[in-house]
């Protein structure tokens, strides 16, 4: 099933306007326009005028030219027949105001009731175009929600640009390019649905291992710097010089911006880091059967906890039946992979004549590996 992921605007008020010459509705919505969701059962007259008005307005539509409503049906209409031979669920996501909520619940009702679409409604909190700081926390949590809609998984989401701010295109389309995944916009008075190319911009431009090697502070960033000392050592360091471009900065106070978020949940989503010594990396380099046992299961935690036993000391992972096994420890949320086998009698022989030594593991060199997870 394809993920259809689309920010909801307010085009389908100001079309009913266009349409309709109700001077109540237009007071009603000018009284509401940016005001914050968290005043929305405080303004349930007005709420309750402009669903019902719109709502009917729709239903007198029908199918035939409920695509002239709003770019947002239209284009949803326009990209089900693109992708006819697939099933679909739309996620809307809203801003976090009254008039952003009340557009995507009319979307969310009505679009069930005419096409019975599959539809999940989102509405991101802190994400209006009042206050600039609260707009990029708006952003950092829109990116967190599309991801969690993700779930690690890009093959089968479809990003619609068409509605919500127009501020939040780039960065959308900056997180689909990294993710791959197709974008399509449509222009609200023409019929041509675009879809946008696939740039070559993808996860191999990027030097995940520097990246990596800069986590504490990229973690610093996402809880939020807030002190001068703490702003003065980010502003002189090397990760500063080379990665200042995903900083948000209200100097003492600093974040990751939008971007430096997409990028630092790219990574997460798509790669997975470990450390392993040189006796194992060289077992694990020329052996293509522990390759794709890590790269596609070991890396799951639930899968990871399912397969893992405690044999003679040891944390061992067990693939079942065959003989990939992995010896590893974790210390501070580090993976340390400290030897691995995929021959069951050099395993036995290891494991019977070895036990567990804490200083032996731990006193052991480890480096970083980075690998690409496949789902």
């Amino acid at each position: 099933m394809k993920k259809v992921i689309m920010m909801v605007g307010t085009s389908l008020f100001v079309n009913y306007l266009e349409h309709e010459c109700d001077n109540t509705f237009k007071n009603h919505f000018e009284a509401l326009k940016n005001r914050d969701s968290k005043y929305y059962e405080n303004e349930l007259r007005k709420v309750k005028y402009i669903k019902q008005k719109v709502c009917h307005w729709l239903r007198s539509l029908g199918l035939a030219n409920i695509n002239s409503a709003s770019a947002e049906i239209k284009s949803l209409l326009k990209l089900e027949e693109q992708i006819r031979d697939d099933d679909f669920e739309v996620h809307l996501l809203s801003s976090d105001t009254i008039l952003g909520k009340l557009a995507g619940e009319i979307l969310e009702t009505e679009l069930v009731k005419l096409k019975g679409f599959e539809i999940k409604m989102h509405v991101i909190s802190d994400l209006q175009v009042k206050d600039s700081k609260r707009f990029i926390k708006g952003m950092r949590n829109l990116i967190d929600e599309i991801f969690e809609i993700a779930d690690e998984y890009w093959g089968n989401v479809i990003m619609n640009i068409t509605g919500g701010y127009k501020a939040s295109i780039p960065y959308l389309t900056i997180l689909a390019q990294l993710n791959g995944c197709p974008i399509y916009y449509i222009f609200e008075d023409q019929d041509a649905f675009i879809k946008v190319p696939n740039l070559p911009f993808s996860t191999e431009v990027i030097d995940w291992k520097d990246l990596y090697r800069n986590s504490e502070i990229i973690d610093q960033l996402q809880k939020g710097i807030c002190d001068k000392e703490d702003h003065d050592k980010l502003v002189y360091s090397e990760f500063y010089k080379k990665y200042g471009v995903l900083v948000w900065e209200e100097p003492p106070m600093a974040e990751l911006n939008p971007l430096g978020k997409i990028i630092w949940e790219t990574y997460k989503s798509k790669f997975f880091e470990f450390h392993i010594n040189s006796q194992s990396k060289q077992k694990y380099s020329n052996s293509q059967r522990l390759k794709d046992v890590i790269s596609k299961k070991f890396w799951k935690e639930e899968i990871r906890e399912g397969k893992t036993e405690y044999k003679n000391g040891h944390r061992v992972y067990d693939d079942g039946d065959n003989p990939i096994r992995i010896f590893y420890l974790i210390e501070d949320n580090t993976i340390k992979i400290y030897n691995i086998f995929d021959n069951h009698e050099e395993y036995e022989r290891y494991l019977n004549n070895n036990p567990y030594r804490e200083e032996d593991v731990e006193s052991q060199k480890y480096e970083l590996e980075i690998i690409k997870k496949e789902v």
